[in-house]
């Protein structure tokens, strides 16, 4: 804990400086095209090849080479391309000082850390990839997750309800940021939202000047943020959002009693009561602008299009804004009866009531139609505590638990009174002794210290361009230094995590991965705020979505093939 704590105020100091306007990986220089396709074709045995005509084109250096996963596959005689990676790595010492894998080759620096270019599409079947990947139909599962008491009991220990009808899609990356300027523009009476970090960079100007107007042609525009942030950081553009007519309340929980270190860590969005988002994504560029290959912030939000979640988060801010506002800020009462209303409405079209659940999940119609929950975690965890529904999703699973998390701290001796992340730890390990496949991608070396990495990178990047090559330098190697000790610690945690059972596997994004998602028997899906360590589970702010959905099922298990396949294993033939 003391690590993950350092790690996080060093993040936050680094996140105060000024940033340069420049982009991109920083690594040594990479050869001269001709001269890789000789190389690659001869120490590749043809797998590493251009891609199409083989015409180079400056700045898109990860689609000039493309790897051969079939006969990748077929020449290791793996059952699919994430086992031949983990036989490669295994075949690979680890070098702790670097924090990196001795090559056998050249790695390109577009790479990261993978032998192979990126892989950004799956052109082939997904089992080809992941094995245990494929179509899968909800409508007859007999999975726990369907079970009508499974899920009162969750009603019991979260305080919230599963409700029926809704629409939803996953927003990657930067579709996110588009989705959310769209629904400022489509706001036609109020926009509201909550994030933890918002600074004032230029394609975050982009959103801010959407609600402001809104804000001129009469739309009720609030936005809540960590106050940590936002009176420091973020101050400008607090005050730039103010006097633009968007009324702002900041959340500040940090030194309190009970959520000491803890912070709003909320992300969504409402407009109108129509429709939401709800993820991981902050409002900087490295989220908005982001591909999850180009060495921003790889992240996962989810839109709401239509359903009964909406008034459930609508619920949570009226709380959240009742609780936090001061004097200042307007009054938020009048939503209350209008929300009042729409309940009452949804429970009468029968898309809210426990004594619905029979019905719902005996129906193969209607089980996997957006029948989910979401939580609103209370700073202390206090109400809607997440944790203790993701235990029981983790207890109930039968087959495969995957999940993504920038943050892994768990203390790992298993004695004595344990706390929340330290026993979904465990039950990680009693699951895969159980016969459960446990996969967890989380960061490596190119993953660092998350944002902070990538502000030094730019600016890094930006004192080169502006020739103050020693200062660049500086900032380059420094960078590299905290990066190492940030990576070193996180492998620590997955390499413990992985030696609890051959059944758990462990990997590392090759750029920076932010997404908090849980995948349960390919069935149930976890998208939210909610990091994987004490601050998540006993001390922060923390909203979450619980899914069964056979769409997003079906978008959630193509994007998990992408980061495993882009991921690298936390193997290595000297065991580090």
């Amino acid at each position: 804990m003391m690590k993950a704590r350092f790690y996080f105020l060093l993040s936050f100091l680094f996140s105060l400086t000024v940033v340069a306007s420049a982009s991109g990986a920083s690594r040594e220089s990479d050869p001269p095209v001709e001269k890789l396709i000789r190389y690659y074709k001869s120490v590749s045995r043809g797998f590493i090849s251009p891609s199409g005509d083989g015409s180079f084109v400056p700045g898109n250096d990860q689609d000039f080479f493309t790897i051969d996963v079939f006969g990748w596959n077929r020449f290791h005689g793996s059952i699919d391309f994430i086992e031949g990676k983990r036989s490669f790595y295994k075949s690979l010492d680890f070098e702790v000082k670097k924090q990196f894998h001795k090559p056998p080759y050249y790695f390109h620096s577009s790479w990261g850390t993978l032998f192979h270019p990126p892989i950004k599409k799956l052109t082939l079947p997904i089992q080809e990839y992941v094995a245990q990947f494929g179509g899968l139909d909800l409508s007859q599962s007999q999975s726990k997750y369907f079970d009508p008491s499974f899920q009162a009991y969750l009603d019991k220990i979260s305080q919230t309800e599963l409700t029926a009808g809704n629409e939803l899609e996953l927003l990657p990356n930067g579709r996110s940021f588009q989705e959310k300027l769209r629904l400022v523009r489509d706001s036609k009476r109020y926009f509201f939202g909550t994030v933890m970090v918002y600074f004032c960079d230029e394609s975050t100007r982009l959103l801010m000047d959407e609600m402001i107007r809104a804000r001129k042609r009469g739309v009720d525009v609030r936005i809540m943020v960590e106050g940590l942030y936002a009176s420091t950081a973020a101050k400008s553009c607090m005050n730039r959002m103010r006097d633009g007519g968007i009324d702002a309340v900041l959340v500040s929980d940090f030194y309190k009693t009970g959520s000491l270190f803890g912070v709003m860590h909320h992300k969504f969005w409402i407009r109108d009561g129509e429709e939401a988002i709800i993820g991981g994504q902050n409002m900087h560029e490295f989220s908005n602008r982001s591909s999850g290959f180009n060495f921003r912030t790889r992240d996962t939000d989810v839109h709401i299009k239509r359903g009964p979640i909406v008034s459930d988060l609508m619920c949570g801010y009226l709380r959240l804004w009742s609780k936090y506002s001061r004097a200042r800020n307007q009054p938020i009462q009048k939503y209350r009866y209008e929300l009042n209303r729409k309940l009452i409405e949804e429970r009468s079209q029968g898309f809210r009531g426990k004594q619905l659940y029979p019905q719902w999940l005996s129906n193969s119609e209607t089980r996997a139609r957006g029948v989910c929950r979401v939580l609103v975690q209370s700073a202390g965890a206090q109400s809607e505590a997440i944790a203790p529904v993701v235990a029981e999703y983790m207890k109930a699973a039968q087959e495969h638990i995957l999940l993504t998390t920038p943050s892994l701290d768990y203390d790992g001796k298993f004695k004595g009174k344990m706390h929340w992340e330290d026993a979904m730890a465990w039950l990680l390990k009693l699951r895969a002794d159980k016969g459960v496949r446990v996969d967890v991608i989380s960061n490596g070396l190119t993953g660092g210290m998350g944002d902070a990495t990538t502000f030094l990178r730019k600016i890094e990047l930006g004192l080169e361009a502006q020739d103050l090559t020693k200062l660049s330098k500086f900032i380059k190697d420094f960078n590299l230094l905290i990066s190492k000790g940030a990576a070193k610690s996180k492998r620590e945690n997955l390499l413990d995590l992985a030696s609890r059972s051959p059944r758990i596997r462990t990997w590392t994004y090759f750029n920076h991965i932010h997404a908090k998602q849980y995948f349960f028997d390919r069935i149930a899906v976890m998208v939210g705020s909610f990091n994987f360590d004490r601050n998540s589970t006993e001390k922060n702010h923390e909203s979450a979505l619980f899914c069964l959905d056979q769409n997003l099922r079906d978008q959630m298990e193509a994007q998990f093939a992408l980061d495993l396949v882009n991921s690298v294993p936390v193997v290595s033939k000297n065991g580090q």
